[in-house]
Parts: C-alpha cells; structure tokens; sequence
C-alpha cells in the first residue's frame, strides 16, 4: 500500500485517506447491429442520452422554463430503435460519465454476443473514467466484473460455451 503522500502510478494523486475510488460508469445500449454512433467534426463520438430518459427532459413541469425546445431534446438523445425489426437490435457497452458514448461495437442480443460483448470490453475498454480532481483512475476489469457493472442481476456466464445467460430474462437496458 501507498502511504498517504504518494501519488498512483502516473502521477496521479491519492485520496488524502489513502484509498483509491472506483466509480463504475458503464452501462449497455441497444441498438441496430449496424448503428454508428455520431462523431463531431472532430472525430470525438457526439455524447448522447438514452431515448428512455426522454419524459425525464420534457415532462413533469409544464412551465416553459423547465422545458426544453422538443428538437433540442431530441438532438442530445439516441435514436428511437423502438420500431427496428427485434432481430436487428443488439447490444453495445456506452460510457455515462457524460451524456453516453460507445466503448464497444454493437453485437447481437443473443448469449453468445453478451459473451462476446463482455469479451470486448475486457480487452479493450476501462471500467472507469480517470478523474484527477476525485483522485479516480482508468481501470481495466475481467469479464466477470463487466458482467456485474453491465448486466447486474447475476448473469449466467459459462465461459465453455462462450454465452451469457440473464436470469430475468429481460433484455438489458
């Protein structure tokens, strides 16, 4: 352990305590197996809020000041996948430090691409979002790991088979 007036590897500093958080920010989206998330003129991906918090942006307070233009909204927002052919939808890993960007390609909604899904994120994504000022750094995670932060409520993994199996048999979210 570090005492308390070091810093973590790259330079980053210690919570005064000396413990490290971890704060997970990761959740799945559905999508079109072909979705390409939107980039800037930059080439950054454009961060966008899930379509079901929708009603969390125009509803409840009818005042004009507590609503936003409707197409303001709808611009900060995914896409309505809702009317795509079910067997088109898929499932992608997005970041929610901001409003949402893609840390993984769409794979099918299926247990083999859960599997694969979690495979990914493994490999080549951060379960974490580095942060300074918290004192929080970028960390990689097991596929068992990503499969409690993305799909929670205990997956089935049979990592022989290569599948994910949900108990509530939900689709994630």
């Amino acid at each position: 352990m570090l005492d308390s007036g070091e810093s973590l590897p790259g330079g980053m500093p210690k919570n005064p305590d000396g413990r490290i958080g971890v704060i997970p920010n990761r959740e799945v989206r559905r999508a079109p197996l072909d979705w390409e998330h939107p980039k800037g003129p930059d080439g950054k991906y454009v961060p966008l809020i899930p379509f079901e918090t929708f009603d969390q942006f125009s509803g409840g307070d009818d005042s004009e000041d507590a609503k936003l233009d409707y197409e303001e909204i709808r611009g900060m927002m995914m896409p309505d996948f809702s009317g795509t052919d079910p067997g088109n939808i898929g499932v992608s890993a997005y970041e929610s430090y901001t409003d949402g960007t893609p840390i993984s390609p769409v794979f099918p909604d299926t247990p083999e691409g859960r599997f694969a899904l979690l495979r990914y994120c493994a490999e080549n994504a951060s379960i974490t979002d580095e942060s300074k000022k918290l004192g929080i750094a970028q960390r990689k995670a097991d596929i068992g790991e990503w499969a409690a932060v993305l799909f929670g409520n205990m997956p089935i993994i049979d990592f022989e088979s290569g599948r994910v199996e949900l108990l509530d048999e939900q689709p994630p979210k």
